[in-house]
């Protein structure tokens, strides 16, 4: 048995808020620099890549590193029976409104499938080990921050149920991720949890997939804004564990995550990109 297992899964690149292949880069970048823990499970899950040739050569990497790897394949005649639910709005409110993500949900839930993803990769994870961290693919672990959540870990007690958060520092390029300057972890967290398989729900949609699951347990932050009036934090006994932080790796857009000011037009900027992906997925065929 190992002591942890660490789950990550890696989609589609989004126009104007992926570069061109960085998903794959960011999966090179963790497999040639992220150090190979002891008695720790990596998993990597390939997440509905609509181009069958990004996912052959995100399997032939990973076979490369010999880690293990689970494919969550597109399928086109699933997603067109979705998509034919919602085309009737598609071509008037991409011509009136190219914005509005609203009327096509259900498919570009099937296309970003982050909460399925989660979902599969900590029934994976738990296959292997009684602790599972289950991270975005652009997440990326030093030693410190790696050690730091270890060290935590061991003074859990044996069957004690545990969630562990860890904030986010979004790194702009690759170099600043071993620069001595100090990283700041604030950003919306990913998770980890011991002895209990949380689940994410799948009704959200990315790029609301996660906070349901923080506001569910009463992970406070800057996301506690985003709550509606109806949601309310669910009485638990989890042991909440707050680690140092994960690195995000850089996007390579010229757009700046890191600017607040900026949020209306980040929204904007997503929606834009998700029609996109949704417009690219149709021009394939099996």
């Amino acid at each position: 048995m190992n002591e942890v297992s660490i789950v990550r899964f890696f989609g589609n690149d989004i126009p104007n808020i992926h570069g061109s292949l960085q998903s794959f880069k960011n999966l090179q970048y963790i497999l040639q620099n992220e150090e190979n823990f002891s008695f720790c499970k990596k998993i990597f899950i390939i997440n509905r890549i609509v181009d069958k040739n990004i996912e052959k050569m995100m399997i032939d990497e990973i076979k490369r590193y010999n880690f293990e790897y689970f494919v969550i394949p597109f399928k086109f005649n699933d997603f067109i029976k979705i998509f034919n639910e919602e085309k009737k709005y598609f071509y008037d409110e991409i011509e009136s409104n190219p914005n509005n993500t609203e009327k096509f949900l259900k498919s570009i839930n099937y296309l970003t499938n982050t909460n399925n993803a989660r979902n599969k990769g900590i029934d994976l994870g738990f296959l292997y080990s009684k602790t599972v961290l289950i991270l975005d693919g652009s997440c990326f672990l030093t030693k410190d921050l790696y050690f730091d959540f270890i060290n935590k870990n061991k003074n859990i007690k044996k069957d004690e149920q545990a969630i562990f958060i860890f904030p986010m520092y979004r790194a702009s390029n690759y170099e600043e991720i071993n620069k001595s300057f100090k990283h700041i972890f604030w950003f919306e967290p990913q998770i980890g949890m011991k002895n209990i398989k949380l689940k994410f729900d799948l009704n959200k949609v990315w790029p609301d997939d996660k906070v349901e699951l923080l506001l569910r347990y009463g992970i406070q932050g800057y996301w506690d804004e985003w709550k509606n009036n109806d949601q309310k934090y669910k009485k638990n006994n989890l042991l909440k564990i707050y680690c140092k932080g994960v690195i995000r790796l850089p996007s390579n857009t010229n757009f700046d995550f890191k600017n607040n000011t900026l949020v209306p037009e980040k929204h904007l900027i997503r929606r834009a990109g998700l029609l996109s992906l949704l417009k690219y997925a149709l021009t394939k065929y099996e």
